[in-house]
């Protein structure tokens, strides 16, 4: 017998012999000397930006999301049966097998909807609007009397009432139980803190405790969200009962704050503990649904790990605590790091502070656009790979609002100024474009560059006006913050508030502004009487020369901000992004703070492949973006970066807006607009980021022989076409007649590549992100984005036949790969997941199984078992 040996460096996205490159964690611990905010709630918001904005989505935004769930949008034949709140009805009532309105999720949007509406009610008081709110509640009070456990999913209970939980064959990943249960949970504490009402505060204290008795360690059932969001919204029930304990006791139904505290923590830490099943990528969601259905996780020993994984989609197939970058669908990243850092406010955590820096530094840091947006792959609506970020990338507006969250909860805990400098970002930009100027189309998908941009009316998945209104109805409690004797300014907004420091002095502060047009801010200081204390306020990173904390753009902004108390210059120390004041205070004291708002040009890291040779522009905290409205087509500008651009306000564009101008390199001038007002006046493309000239010159010295070199150059490939030079298994003859040549490093002759960008160095083979791989996606018209390597990823040995033998392969996980497999006894093989003929032997990157499969241009699952491994560590693999 022969024996031959293989060592393979595998990861990230390649399933079968493959994988990928090592991605270094960029989280940089910003713990070290942390202060802890509490956030002021409920400023009084007087602004001349957010105040028409506020009453256009009080009035006009929320209505339409009512009215649309309820189905008015529809003809009168088609409104009952599209109307969403019947389905709390047709519980109520003990039906069963009746047909639901809408997705399994839209329990959880209606819940979402009442919270975000909820609050914009409690600021100002509507109530007509507050009544409508209030018949939906009685409505969804009836439906959970139905059950006794005090379970409701509207879904669950007429479509597959035997599938609660995903039980029985049914699938939790689709249903969105637990999801749902967290929305209405969230949305009982909001309400009860806007309004006072108890009635939906019932309803969620009843769910959570039917959860806390059925969820947790053993004896308890391994259940976790398999859409995140329920962990934070469970803490804020435990918060509000925890600081209001008399509140129990107008409560029907018994109240034990821990036990919510409980299941949180319980939801965080079991994220990996399951079976290692379904390898969801390596299978593709068909089987690995179907999997799950015929309920393959419950044969064998029955444990507490019994349960299969939601995957890297769900944030579930390892443990968020050994997880260094952020993964997967980015709405349930961004949201279950949410929940992490208002875990780490409750108890301080290390292993939970650390985690939530990792992610949000590797989001931040490498994985987030210009206008704050994440998620750049359509497919799963997920992250991409480090430094991807395509003009045409995804960028749900969900996701968007997911990243506010875990950014405020980021600056809430650290007392850091950089975190609300995204916040910011991610707020004037991609949250702000995903509701129309006059409040009542949406956008689900906001790429950078589009051909075909245009808004919607409704959506056969409309979450995004629910996430929207609960974030810019959560814009009131983020302007101030305090803590000990400081009081910190986060958000330039014209607004007022009191609040109490730690020595007992009330302050009132407000300020006046007219930004983000323009830069000037003038803040008020009234202590009830005269004391000493600091006041922070926050000079964003743009305005100090850092565009991003980790230097993912840059800008060429050079003017500087200036800081005044009474009118005269002070020279401010900054700490963590924020200019600090201490002097006693009195009555009447003043800050100045006027911030350099000249158009800037912005560009990206080197490493982000997509923007080289690209531009974007911006004013203060806004991203422009130049729309063919104004500009006709705009797919071939060229930018003039050396004309000077000029920033003024038109009253009468866009609702009052800056537009900004310039010159191309051709000498025409262009008009920009703010990113989040295009596509409000017509379906048109528009552009953020924007061509600059290319001019390349090569310089070279024939005089002085600096090395020489063989007539081989080593793992290159030379295309002529493109003029490029990019990696591969083959050497580029110089001087010579073959266009490929055998690499003289490693030797790939006898090796055939089916998918994916290969290397190999000192006896590795590595797989490398996926350059050139597209895919053709739905966004308002056909487009074609990059996405990583696919999932078939395959090298076959080609030079002989082997026979009965043994095969070894030392195989390690380095990136997010979620298999890596041997192939033995291979024919017909092609491109694609299954197209071969043969065997697979496999071992899944939890460490926790290995798996015997067998392709006949399909796959078929021969056998698995239980193993332990570190996935982290060479494992020899012997077929």
């Amino acid at each position: 017998m022969k024996s031959h040996r293989i060592i393979l460096s595998v990861g990230a996205l390649a399933f079968l012999l493959v994988p990928a490159v090592y991605i270094p964690s960029v989280a940089q611990t910003t713990t070290g000397a942390n202060t802890q905010l509490t956030k002021s709630h409920k400023a009084n918001i007087h602004d001349g930006f957010w105040s028409p904005k506020f009453d256009t989505w009080r009035t006009t935004t929320a209505n339409d999301v009512l009215d649309k769930f309820e189905g008015k949008h529809l003809a009168a034949t088609e409104q009952s049966k599209n109307n969403v709140f019947e389905n709390f009805d047709k519980v109520a009532a003990g039906k069963k097998g009746e047909k639901h309105a809408g997705l399994p999720w839209f329990d959880g949007l209606i819940y979402e909807s009442i919270r975000g509406i909820g609050d914009l009610v409690g600021q100002h008081p509507d109530p007509a609007l507050k009544s409508r709110l209030d018949g939906y509640i009685d409505r969804i009070y009836a439906a959970q009397q139905a059950d006794p456990d005090g379970y409701i999913n509207t879904y669950t209970d007429l479509m597959e009432p035997t599938h609660r939980w995903g039980d029985n064959g049914g699938m939790l990943r689709y249903q969105h139980d637990v999801y749902n249960a967290g929305m209405l949970i969230e949305a009982g504490v909001h309400y009860y803190t806007a309004t006072g009402n108890i009635k939906l505060l019932t309803v969620a204290t009843r769910f959570a405790n039917y959860m806390s008795k059925l969820m947790g360690p053993v004896p308890k059932r391994n259940i976790v969200p398999a859409h995140s969001g329920p962990e934070e919204a469970v803490l804020k029930l435990y918060w509000l009962y925890k600081e209001n304990p008399s509140l129990k006791k107008k409560i029907d139904a018994p109240v034990n704050e821990k036990d919510y505290f409980d299941l949180v923590t319980f939801w965080i830490e079991n994220r990996g503990n399951h079976i290692g099943l379904p390898l969801w990528q390596t299978w593709g969601g068909s089987k690995a649904e179907k999997w799950i259905k015929d309920q393959k996780y419950n044969e064998g020993t029955i444990s507490n790990a019994t349960r299969p994984s939601w995957g890297d989609y769900a944030q579930d197939s390892i443990s968020v605590f050994k997880q260094k970058t952020i993964e997967g669908h980015a709405v349930r990243a961004t949201l279950l790091a949410t929940g992490i850092t208002a875990v780490a406010l409750e108890t301080h955590s290390p292993q939970y502070i650390q985690t939530a820096d990792q992610l949000w530094a590797n989001k931040v840091g490498k994985r987030m656009f210009v206008t704050g947006g994440v998620g750049a792959i359509a497919d799963d609506e997920k992250f991409g790979p480090d430094y991807y970020l395509p003009t045409d990338a995804y960028l749900e507006t969900c996701a968007a609002v997911g990243a506010g969250f875990f950014s405020q909860r980021m600056n809430e805990l650290t007392g850091n100024g950089m975190y609300m400098d995204e916040f910011e970002r991610v707020l004037y930009n991609n949250v702000l474009t995903g509701v129309s100027l006059a409040g009542d189309n949406y956008t689900y998908q906001n790429p950078l560059n589009s051909h075909d941009h245009s808004r919607w009316e409704w959506h056969s998945c409309p979450c995004c006006p629910p996430m929207f209104l609960k974030m810019v109805a959560e814009l009131p409690n983020y302007i101030y913050a305090s803590a000990a004797n400081q009081l910190y300014v986060n958000m330039f907004v014209g607004s007022d508030t009191k609040i109490k420091l730690a020595n007992k002095t009330a302050v009132t502060i407000s300020q006046e502004t007219n930004y983000p047009w323009e830069g000037k801010v003038n803040i008020k200081v009234n202590p009830e009487k005269q004391s000493p204390f600091s006041i922070n306020v926050r000079i964003p990173g743009w305005a100090r020369g850092k565009e991003n904390p980790y230097d993912l753009y840059k800008s060429n902004l050079t003017t500087a901000y200036t800081l005044k108390v009474n009118g005269t210059t002070v020279k401010a120390s900054i700490k963590n992004g924020y200019a600090v004041v201490t002097r006693t205070w009195k009555k009447g004291d003043q800050i100045q703070l006027d911030l350099p708002m000249k158009p800037r040009f912005v560009t990206a890291n080197q490493q982000v492949k997509d923007l080289k040779n690209k531009v974007a522009i911006a004013s203060g905290p806004i991203v422009y973006s130049l729309e063919a409205s104004d500009n006709g087509s705009v797919d071939k500008v060229l930018i003039d970066t050396a004309s000077i651009m000029q920033i003024s306000y038109q009253k009468d564009l866009l609702n009052g807006v800056n537009t900004i101008t310039g010159k191309s390199a051709s000498g025409k001038e262009f008009k920009a607009i703010p990113y989040y007002a295009v596509g409000n006046r017509q379906a048109k493309g528009y552009q953020v980021w924007l061509q600059i000239p290319q001019i390349a010159s090569i310089k070279v010295n024939s005089n002085k022989v600096e090395n020489k070199i063989s007539k081989l150059i080593y793992g290159s490939n030379i295309e002529d076409v493109n003029h490029e030079i990019y990696g591969g298994f083959y050497d580029q003859r110089i001087f010579g007649e073959s266009f490929e040549e055998p690499s003289t490093g490693v030797n790939f002759k006898d090796w055939r590549r089916y998918t994916g960008f290969w290397t190999g160095k000192d006896g590795e083979v590595t797989i490398i992100p996926g350059r050139k791989t597209h895919s053709d996606v739905k966004m308002n018209g056909n487009h074609s984005i990059g996405v990583e390597p696919d999932q078939s990823a395959k090298l076959i040995y080609e030079a002989k036949n082997l026979h009965n033998g043994t095969v070894i392969a030392e195989i390690k996980f380095t990136g997010r790969g979620e298999s890596a497999a041997i192939l033995v006894r291979t024919a017909n093989v092609g491109v694609g997941n299954d197209n071969f003929d043969g065997y697979e032997i496999s071992l899944n990157r939890s460490g926790k199984s290995i798996l015997l499969g067998k392709h006949l241009q399909n796959f078929q699952l021969l056998k698995e078992s239980a193993a332990s491994f570190d996935p982290t560590a060479w494992n020899k693999l012997t077929v």
